[in-house]
């Protein structure tokens, strides 16, 4: 079976991109991580929580931010769930070799606040994120795939999302990816 998933893209000011050798505000020059807070920020300002430092395949760590993420994870995706993934799921993608970058989740179902209202339904899902000039690789289409064949756990193709970066003003072509 194959599915398929549609870029959206997340918009960011060029000025905040430059590092702080350039006079800018993000601390790699080389950029590491730029293109996921991007994304990231674009769901929290849509009061989503988003992890990113985190593993869906394992609990170990040695580094207490990504253990600790890992862990609220699988809290989050449920008992089933959390067992695929740490079982089938590991074991099919070499201990979680291409796990989208972000795990995107609110937390409460109906939120507190009534006034409070999602667009999407989704109370989690995945978000891949590729900056301007990036692609997506069969390691990802692998793990993606494990995930949309799992309906039966309450996954699908709808968990998985796929994020591209461009400046303001530019239009990047989106196109949808199979997998």
């Amino acid at each position: 079976m194959s599915f398929e998933v549609e870029e959206e893209v997340a918009y960011y000011d060029l000025e905040r991109r430059l590092s702080w050798q350039e006079g800018g505000l993000w601390p790699h020059l080389n950029h590491y991580n730029f293109h996921e807070a991007v994304v990231a920020a674009y769901f929290v300002l849509r009061g989503y929580h988003v992890l990113w430092d985190y593993s869906s395949t394992s609990l170990l760590s040695k580094r207490p931010v990504a253990r600790t993420s890992s862990q609220l994870f699988h809290e989050v995706v449920g008992p089933d769930v959390s067992a695929f993934f740490l079982g089938d799921l590991a074991t099919a993608t070499r201990g979680g070799s291409g796990q989208p970058d972000l795990f995107v989740f609110r937390e409460e179902e109906p939120p507190a606040d009534k006034k409070v209202k999602y667009l999407d339904p989704r109370l989690w899902f995945f978000v891949e994120v590729k900056g301007p000039r990036d692609r997506v690789g069969p390691n990802q289409r692998v793990f993606w795939k494990a995930v949309a064949e799992r309906t039966d756990l309450g996954l699908g193709p709808e968990r998985i999302r796929l994020f591209r970066t461009a400046p303001c003003g530019e239009e990047p072509e989106l196109k949808p990816i199979d997998y």
